[in-house]
């Protein structure tokens, strides 16, 4: 089941801010296609209104839906990076090497760099990711990107 989330006033302009600005990564992407049914604020109809209010360069592909909480936005790239980034302008809050957290080595399958494209959850102070091949999560403090915990879910490497 969904948990469904409630947003103040202050939070609900950073939401709507946070749902243009995946709206707009959306459309840049037509392969990602997400939408929310019955959505008011944003949808096919009022999408032509929206515009662009910053842009951050990742360095490579970021092709996970973002997670954001109390004005940062939290999301990893196919560079080996997680990134902290301020929702209000997109300026970096911090940055971490997925490969120097876990000390897993690249890959090598499709990019030669220790990986993440799952959406980070955000569990009170720490965000959760999960890792690509082979398969683990991490917790790590979204004040500062710092390593918390490391569990392996499977030690085989992708195939």
């Amino acid at each position: 089941m969904a948990q469904r989330h409630s947003f103040g006033k202050n939070n609900r302009n950073l939401f709507v801010l946070l749902l243009k600005t995946i709206y707009l990564i959306v459309l840049v992407d037509s392969a990602v296609a997400e939408n929310a049914v019955g959505e008011l604020l944003i949808n096919p109809t009022t999408v032509r209104f929206l515009r662009l209010k910053w842009r951050f360069i990742a360095g490579f592909d970021i092709s996970a839906t973002p997670a954001a909480a109390n004005g940062v936005v939290y999301f990893p790239s196919w560079n080996g990076y997680l990134y902290a980034v301020l929702a209000g302008n997109g300026a970096l809050i911090w940055k971490k090497n997925l490969g120097n957290l876990t000390g897993l080595p690249p890959t090598g399958a499709y990019v030669n760099v220790t990986v993440s494209r799952s959406t980070p959850t955000i569990a009170n102070d720490l965000l959760i990711v999960g890792i690509y091949g082979p398969a683990l999560v991490i917790a790590v403090k979204r004040l500062n990107g710092q390593l918390v915990c490391l569990s392996h879910l499977d030690l085989r490497p992708m195939l």
